[in-house]
């Protein structure tokens, strides 16, 4: 699964997740009851800045892309709104949008350069930093970056001899 984080979230960029194969199956179920390759591909509803959901599956000869833009107000199914739920949840979502969980491992287990002076590593930091999540900014600050600023310094707790 590929996630991409722009604005307003935890952990911008681009990531692949990996769903575990019993997950893959409860999933497919909820595909299924959603009846998904039967809907509309797009679901737009009014208003600006709200979060866009893009569903892409492809398994067999068959291919389905749906957009879901505040599809509720446009009377998207409920069952799509559990579907992107149920994806979300198998995922580990909330590790990316809301920086809930082991960020630090998630990341670590895509390979990620924490080491790295890089424009993604300071928007990251920012936001840990924001949420006063204390293990992911020690964990991009340290080896002493010539980005840390003294504010960063502030969240970060000593290290033990």
């Amino acid at each position: 699964m590929l996630y991409t984080g722009r604005d307003y979230v935890a952990i911008t960029g681009k990531h692949r997740i990996h769903i575990p194969q019993d997950s893959i199956h409860a999933l497919f179920e909820k595909f299924e009851a959603a009846r998904f390759f039967a809907t509309f591909d797009n679901y737009s509803g009014g208003g600006t800045d709200g979060p866009t959901y893009i569903v892409r599956v492809s398994f067999d000869d068959r291919r389905k892309v749906v957009r879901d833009y505040q599809g509720r107000m446009s009377n998207m199914p409920d069952e799509l709104t559990e579907l992107e739920r149920a994806i979300d949840a198998a995922a580990g979502m909330q590790v990316w949008v809301r920086g809930q969980g082991d960020t630090v491992a998630a990341l670590t287990a895509e390979h990620w350069d924490f080491d790295a002076n890089s424009d993604e590593n300071s928007k990251i930091l920012k936001a840990a930093k924001l949420r006063g999540d204390t293990a992911l900014v020690n964990k991009l600050t340290e080896n002493g970056q010539d980005h840390i600023t003294p504010e960063d310094r502030m969240f970060m707790t000593p290290k033990m001899p």
